[in-house]
């Protein structure tokens, strides 16, 4: 199973604890990562399924490229990390 972590600050602001789920790609652990917690979700992802502007998710420390669709491939022992992005300067 894939290890969803959240930061700590994400944490302190959110009902987001790092949970481990099953997913081939990041939209299929994504949905598992929030299911029962729409509040969360929304907090990260628009209303279509993509990665809001705001939120970057790394997996096994490389930025997912496919932020429509969260295409991106995920192993089961993938670590996912679900941050606040950086805008770009």
């Amino acid at each position: 199973m894939a290890n969803v972590r959240f930061t700590p600050n994400m944490q302190r602001q959110l009902d987001c604890p790092d949970v481990k789920v099953a997913g081939k790609t990041v939209a299929e652990v994504m949905a598992a990562a929030f299911k029962g917690k729409p509040q969360v979700r929304a907090f990260f992802l628009n209303d279509n399924g993509s990665l809001k502007t705001h939120v970057a998710i790394l997996v096994d420390g490389i930025p997912v490229k496919d932020r429509d669709k969260l295409s991106d491939p995920v192993t089961k022992d993938a670590e996912l990390y679900i941050m606040q992005g950086v805008p770009d300067a």
